[in-house]
């Protein structure tokens, strides 16, 4: 009999203190949660701004040089020597110089002559590589541009808790001094 008692009034709690449980508001509206979902739209907004914000291309990245247009006095220029240039076939460099030989150049269009060989590695796809114009004296008119093709000099992995140095270094293709 006293198990029997026992049962009911164990249910009877059940069922009583159940209701106060549905009654209560889900944590989600209560004041700490409003403002835990706040902070979460404001963070996903955030992160949609930075996604659909446009990334600069790699050609907007390099700090420009500022030349004024056809500021400064014009140079006669017969060649066009550019050093350095080992990925690009020399026929595409002389196609490119050749528009700008024999012809009197002003600084900005000397400074454009190494753009366009820049322009053309970016298109072959190697970012780290630039054309330049170094300090000179222009002899016997003749403008040297020179080139500087960059490579991996040493690949450092750090911070790999999932898996070995050596499988990591293995998958990755770049072998040190290939250009980049």
């Amino acid at each position: 009999m006293r198990i029997g008692v026992v049962r009911i009034l164990i249910c009877f709690f059940f069922v009583v203190y159940s209701t106060k449980v549905f009654s209560q508001p889900p944590a989600s509206q209560t004041a700490g949660g409003l403002i835990q979902q706040e902070k979460e739209l404001e963070r996903k907004k955030k992160l949609e701004e930075k996604i659909t914000k446009p990334r600069p291309s790699p050609k907007e990245a390099l700090p420009e040089e500022i030349i004024p247009e056809e500021a400064g006095p014009k140079i006669l220029i017969k060649e066009i020597r550019v050093e350095g240039a080992t990925l690009i076939p020399p026929e595409v460099i002389e196609k490119i110089t050749s528009e700008y030989e024999n012809k009197e150049l002003s600084l900005s269009d000397m400074q454009k002559v190494a753009d366009l060989i820049t322009d053309e590695y970016r298109k072959k796809g190697y970012v780290t590589c630039r054309a330049y114009i170094p300090p000179q004296t222009i002899r016997e008119n003749i403008l040297i541009i020179r080139v500087v093709e960059g490579e991996l000099g040493r690949l450092e992995i750090k911070g790999n808790r999932y898996f070995k140095t050596s499988l990591l270094e293995k998958k990755i293709s770049l072998k040190k001094g290939e250009p980049l």
